[in-house]
């Protein structure tokens, strides 16, 4: 286990370090302030106590680094209601003078860890013949997801590529040949620009960049599946996704990597939007090294192959409540 951990805020980019003094106390230092506080720890449930109330973050944070701390252990954690004040979704969970908040409930709220859409009724368009909502936009560097994730011991993110930063990485993983024998983007520099210009141009898809600890590792396309290619193919929602990525650094494959880039990549997709209820991949059926991590993500299922006209495909699904029940993406 490790007893010393940063955690980066998602919402005003602060980095926290943390640290367990002791069995029974962590320590939380920010802006040169230290604040520590108790907790007993009884079966699978942690009660913080002692936590003066400094703002709404650090309590957020000091959850955050609970549930870190003793990922597989923990599933729920209370706490004195008066040390989070600004937080009308915790409400539900409040009785008396405690909250007590399921590891589940933490992990799909709001703007802790990734931009929320707003649900508010659509406006509805047409690609093609095909009718759903109007998409939301996002500016090129956006950042769109930032998490700590215990089992690599390194914070994961996702923002939206910048084409003048990260042309140069984007263009070097292309070209190496474990990339290209599935993406076939071994192209120029000038092809590639080109490239994302168009994906970021594209309303139903959001290009990105992986980051461990803030260092680009690979490239992502999130996109709406309703309106996609895949659409036909599995009865998908107004608001279900999808997504195409690459890890470009080879230290940064492996098991342990990889199941934490998914999770990851599952999290955001369904706290970005609560309606959201699927997540899929279309990795080519022959992509064995992509297709064998769903064996262990329990919440993601190979349900079928299929035939695009240019690939013979497997269609991977992830489902929201088997995500969250499961204990993800803390473990």
């Amino acid at each position: 286990m490790n007893r010393k951990i940063t955690l980066q805020s998602f919402k005003t980019n602060k980095f926290y370090d943390i640290e367990l003094i002791t069995d029974s106390t962590i320590e939380i230092s920010v802006d040169n302030n230290q604040y520590q506080f108790k907790f007993d720890k009884r079966g699978n449930s942690l009660k913080i106590k002692e936590l003066d109330y400094v703002n709404d973050e650090i309590t957020l944070i000091a959850i955050e680094a609970s549930f870190s701390f003793f990922p597989e252990e923990i599933t729920e954690i209370s706490f004195n209601q008066s040390s989070i004040r600004n937080r009308n979704d915790l409400k539900e969970y409040t009785e008396g003078e405690f909250t007590t908040l399921p590891r589940m409930s933490f992990s799909s709220l709001g703007d802790v860890w990734a931009k929320r859409n707003s649900c508010i009724q659509e406006e509805i368009i047409k690609t093609g013949n095909i009718s759903h909502p109007k998409r939301p936009t996002y500016f090129s560097g956006e950042l769109l997801y930032k998490k700590y994730f215990p089992l690599i011991n390194k914070t994961i993110s996702f923002r939206v590529i910048d084409l003048e930063k990260d042309l140069d990485n984007f263009h070097q993983w292309h070209n190496k040949e474990f990339i290209y024998n599935f993406w076939e983007l071994n192209k120029s520099k000038e092809e590639l620009s080109q490239y994302l210009e168009n994906a970021l141009k594209d309303p139903h898809s959001i290009p990105a960049i992986l980051e461990f600890n803030n260092e680009p590792v690979g490239y992502f396309e999130f996109y709406w599946v309703k309106e996609d290619r895949l659409g036909p193919f599995f009865n998908f929602s107004d608001h279900d996704r999808g997504f195409h990525f690459l890890i470009g650094e080879e230290s940064c494959l492996g098991i342990k990597n990889v199941d934490s880039i998914l999770k990851a990549t599952s999290h955001y997709a369904f706290l970005n939007d609560t309606r959201t209820k699927l997540l899929a991949g279309e990795p080519r059926s022959d992509n064995k090294r992509i297709i064998r991590y769903t064996d262990h993500f329990e919440c993601w299922r190979n349900e079928k192959e299929f035939d695009f006209p240019h690939k013979r495909a497997a269609l991977l699904l992830c489902d929201r409540e088997t995500y969250f029940k499961e204990g993800y993406p803390w473990i």
